[in-house]
């Protein structure tokens, strides 16, 4: 269960998925939002859904693996199923100079990000998010699949029978089949399911399992043809069936593992990888993902435990130390967290998400001048980070250092116009420092989000404007 969950683009009234992109598009850390990994699936911990209206193209959907975040664009996120937040209908402009490749009916064996794999390839071109140009590049990849050979399109699946490995794509006589053949089905579906063909790879599988009611690699591979579909109650059925047939069939362990927790079923989860960690005391990634079931039902003690011992057997797992960061200063543990924040740092420094936890955690111990120095490392790497910046910025006016907090809070404002936060911290920023120009600033972030009127008529850094006509006539 390798495939990353892609974008996808609502584009003249059909859903695209999104294959390839050049220019901005906005994500999570544009709007505060730290997202964190969801394992194979979603390594990046977020999926978007684009629409194109009127030539304009828009940010409709965002579900993020995140907690507690703030509104985007007015509104709030409800819990998004298998992702902790979900924004619907945003309607947000994206004003994107670039290009998008958008894709429809998968036919290869690479990965699905790669182009050339789709019968439908559409390229839609945009300036400032506005005036899409759409060229249909479908023929012309057809084209180039023509001219590709079995080996390099369907790579380690082998060529049907009458073929080689160099016969071209478009030369492949349909092979004679005996539908009575369990083999030739299981060979049929192992083929079809690398190609993305997963409701064809289910049907050949059930085939196979209708022929061999035992062949636990069959049930197995049915599992994971369902949860490719998203039909994760029948996947658990199956993978349930071949681990009941092969009780010390791993893989099928750690897959069951995997959709239960997509489910939400942390107790079975935990089940299926205490089994594989049985089998092999030496899976690191099941010791790992063990400690993730006792972390989602809020056991940290247990669940840090098992991560530091994958972490024992896997010491340079950049990722792990950064979720083990996260789980150590929930449970109390600040100078843990930081350890193990540095210690990702150590093995990736260019670990933007690992770089602000360090950031956050030092604020919090009241290390001010430290959080500051962090952040400002951060933004060495990636001057965009939005979230640092606002940090930074707050940081920075802890400090008494006003004008380096406007600079932060005024960048924070032009990466991320969309987000009332940024108008926000700048419009207090501001009234400290006694600029007039404050009530442009409140003015922006009331209007992205009403919930910031109500903040401001307690908000402390306001007390010295408190009292004014302008302030009161805005606030109430």
């Amino acid at each position: 269960m390798t495939n990353q969950m892609m974008d996808s683009v609502l584009f003249e009234g059909k859903e695209y998925l999104l294959v390839k992109s050049a220019g901005k598009l906005k994500g999570p850390r544009d709007y505060h939002i730290t997202p964190h990994p969801m394992g194979t699936a979603c390594g990046r911990g977020f999926v978007r859904k684009f629409v194109v209206k009127d030539d304009k193209l828009f940010l409709d959907d965002l579900k993020v693996e995140a907690e507690n975040c703030p509104r985007i664009n007015g509104k709030a996120s409800s819990r998004g199923g298998m992702f902790k937040s979900h924004y619907s209908k945003l309607n947000l402009p994206i004003r994107l100079t670039g290009y998008l490749l958008l894709g429809d009916d998968f036919v290869g064996s690479y990965n699905n990000f790669e182009p050339r794999v789709y019968k439908t390839l559409i390229k839609l071109t945009f300036t400032k998010g506005e005036n899409a140009q759409v060229e249909d590049l479908s023929a012309e990849n057809e084209a180039k699949r023509d001219n590709m050979k079995w080996g390099e399109f369907h790579p380690g699946i082998p060529a049907p029978k009458g073929t080689t490995p160099n016969t071209l794509v478009k030369d492949l006589q349909k092979p004679a089949f005996d539908p009575n053949d369990a083999n030739a089905w299981f060979n049929l579906g192992s083929a079809r399911f690398k190609e993305g063909d997963y409701n064809e790879s289910a049907k050949a599988f059930q085939k196979v399992v209708d022929l061999e009611s035992e062949n636990a690699n069959a049930w197995h591979n049915l599992g994971l043809s369902q949860f490719k579909l998203g039909n994760n109650s029948e996947a658990i059925k199956d993978l349930d069936q071949a681990t009941e047939l092969k009780p010390d069939f791993t893989i099928a362990w750690k897959n069951l593992g995997e959709v239960r927790f997509k489910e939400g079923d942390y107790d079975g989860g935990a089940t299926a990888f205490e089994r594989v960690t049985e089998l092999e005391p030496d899976n690191a990634s099941a010791w790992f993902n063990l400690g993730a079931m006792f972390l989602n039902q809020n056991n940290l003690p247990k669940g840090i435990q098992l991560i530091q011992r994958a972490l024992d057997i896997a010491p340079e797992n950049a990722v792990w130390w950064y979720e083990l960061s996260g789980a150590q200063f929930k449970d109390g543990d600040l100078p843990g967290a930081m350890q193990s924040a540095k210690r990702a740092l150590e093995i990736k420094q260019d670990y933007l998400d690992a770089w602000f936890f360090l950031g956050f955690v030092r604020g919090k111990t009241g290390d001010i001048a430290g959080e500051t120095e962090t952040y400002e490392q951060l933004l060495e790497i990636d001057p965009n980070f939005l979230n640092a910046w606002v940090n930074l910025g707050c940081a920075r006016q802890s400090l008494g250092d006003i004008p380096g907090a406007l600079v932060a809070h005024e960048l924070a404002a032009k990466i991320a116009p969309e987000n009332p936060i940024t108008w926000y911290n700048l419009a207090c920023c501001k009234a400290v420092a006694g600029d007039p120009s404050y009530l442009e600033d409140l003015r922006q972030a009331i209007a992205l989000d009403p919930k910031y009127r109500e903040m401001a008529r307690t908000e402390s850094e306001l007390d010295g404007i408190r009292d004014t006509p302008e302030f009161q006539e805005l606030v109430g």
